[in-house]
């Protein structure tokens, strides 16, 4: 069983009459990329920074191997953070800032070197090392911070959004980067991102906060094959949400409070002969291209509209059609 590196035990904070934590319990293993998803204003900065030591929790314990480090101070901690402006010293060159915390540590002269020369060759940097940041692209700039924060070997790295400002084709391509180096180092990641496909992509765990507690915890494919509550299953991908009974099929007496089901959109199939005795039958309201598949909406004779993802199959808007599913595919959902 992997070892736990660190442990949450019930973390309250507020701000002002305000709870933006609320009694959130987890646990972090080492050597795993964690990532923390979750709208803007769930609580998941405020715990990053809490375990980074930039905040105190009102009420809780932090553990960092197996020791207390709730009121140790931020400098006293095994961690470092990579923030989403990556806060570089402009005045400094690419080598100058990746050294800076060597240089502090007043570590020797050609252990320093040793060690900035590692990272420049392992970030391929060696080219840009006497280049400022400002004559630097985004990803590089990225890298640089990464690298700084790296060098002095903490046990935890710590990541609030810090692929938010590139474009989307640097950000997919630093998604897979991101994870090679953690594989590369061993070092045990915690990411905080509002990004669904981010979270899917690099992730060993997910916790999924909302309103500052954790709707569930799990593998990318755990949380997305099989969410717990409503807000899962809409928030990480897209979901239809329907009442059980529309399913068709019995409720298990283990599900009897959880009176709604979730069905992704891929899950879907449409056919044309709109059979009004099938389960679900409608009229299609929507029909968009979204390159290599369409997304298609259905108002069923409920009212209520649902979304699937197919081949076009000459579908058009008007048509009435009927919608089967895999049952293995649905899954209960609670609100």
């Amino acid at each position: 069983m992997p070892k736990i590196l660190i442990k949450a035990e019930n973390l309250y904070k507020s701000f002002g009459s305000t709870p933006v934590v609320s009694n959130m319990s987890f646990e972090v293993y080492e050597g795993e990329f964690l990532t923390m998803l979750g709208p803007s204003g769930c609580g998941k900065t405020t715990t990053l920074r809490m375990i980074a030591g930039f905040v105190n929790p009102d009420r809780g314990v932090l553990e960092l191997d197996g020791q207390d480090i709730t009121g140790v101070p931020a400098n006293r901690r095994a961690v470092n953070t990579v923030f989403q402006n990556y806060v570089l010293f402009p005045n400094l060159s690419v080598r100058e800032n990746i050294g800076y915390g060597l240089m502090v540590r007043k570590t020797e002269k050609k252990e320093m070197k040793k060690r900035v020369d590692e990272m420049l060759e392992l970030f391929k940097l060696e080219l840009f090392a006497d280049r400022k940041p400002s004559q630097l692209s985004g990803g590089q700039q990225q890298r640089v911070a990464i690298a700084r924060s790296l060098i002095n070997r903490p046990r935890v790295l710590l990541l609030d959004e810090p692929l938010a400002a590139l474009d989307l084709q640097l950000r997919k391509h630093m998604q897979f980067e991101l994870k090679e180096l953690q594989r590369q180092f061993g070092t045990t990641y915690i990411y905080v991102t509002h990004n669904q496909e981010e979270a899917l992509t690099m992730s060993d765990r997910i916790i999924v906060m909302n309103e500052g507690t954790i709707e569930q915890t799990g593998t990318p494919q755990e949380v997305y094959n099989s969410p717990r509550t409503v807000f899962t299953a809409k928030f990480l991908g897209e979901s239809n949400i329907l009442p059980a009974a529309a399913s068709g099929i019995s409720i298990p007496d283990d599900q009897k409070n959880n009176c709604m089901v979730s069905i992704r959109p891929e899950f879907f199939h449409i056919t044309s002969d709109g059979r009004a005795d099938l389960p679900l039958s409608g009229e299609i309201t929507e029909v968009t291209f979204l390159g290599n598949i369409y997304r298609i909406g259905v108002r069923l004779s409920t009212g209520q509209t649902i979304y699937v993802l197919e081949q076009k199959k000459n579908l058009t808007e008007h048509m009435h059609v009927s919608v089967s599913y895999d049952r293995e595919k649905l899954t209960f959902v609670s609100q």
